[in-house]
């Protein structure tokens, strides 16, 4: 089983809902099913979503750390 958090930004926001509530509803099916992610984007922007996805990444993991590790 694999637990699914979504990454919100100090200020509550979703990067990931932002992205996804933008989608056709056929494309946001397959995503539904199928990912885990800390963002969306598009091939056109890859470099630039996985630069902003490791920085999330290393938000997260320093929150993470300040909360115990819980």
């Amino acid at each position: 089983m694999v637990k699914l958090q979504e990454y919100t930004s100090t200020d509550g926001r979703s990067p990931f809902a932002d992205w996804f509530n933008e989608l056709n509803a056929p494309a946001a099916a397959k995503i539904a099913v199928a990912l885990i992610l800390l963002a969306g984007g598009t091939k056109k922007r890859q470099q630039k979503d996985i630069e902003v996805a490791q920085v999330r990444w290393e938000d997260y993991e320093q929150r993470k750390k300040n909360r115990g590790g819980k």
